[in-house]
C-alpha cells in the first residue's frame, strides 16, 4: 500500500519538462517510474507463475524477492 513513486521528485515541473525527462533513462524522474513500473510488474509475475518468461525476467524476479 502507498505511493509507489515520490512526489518531491516531480514537485514544480511543467509536464513538458517531466515528458522530456522520460526520455533520459539517468533521470531521477525516469528512474521513479521505471522502478514503479518494474514493481507492477514484479507483482504481476508473481501472481502469473512468472509468465510470460519474456516480461519476467530475470530482473523482474530478482524484484519480486523485495515484494
Amino acid at each position: 500500500s502507498g505511493a509507489t513513486y515520490l512526489p518531491h521528485v516531480i514537485q514544480g515541473k511543467t509536464a513538458n519538462q517531466i515528458a522530456a525527462s522520460l526520455n533520459d533513462p539517468s533521470s531521477p524522474i525516469a528512474k521513479g517510474a521505471d522502478g514503479a513500473a518494474n514493481a507492477m510488474i514484479a507483482a504481476i509475475c508473481e501472481l502469473t507463475n512468472n509468465q510470460p518468461s519474456s516480461v519476467c525476467d530475470p530482473t523482474i524476479i530478482q524484484i519480486q524477492k523485495s515484494l
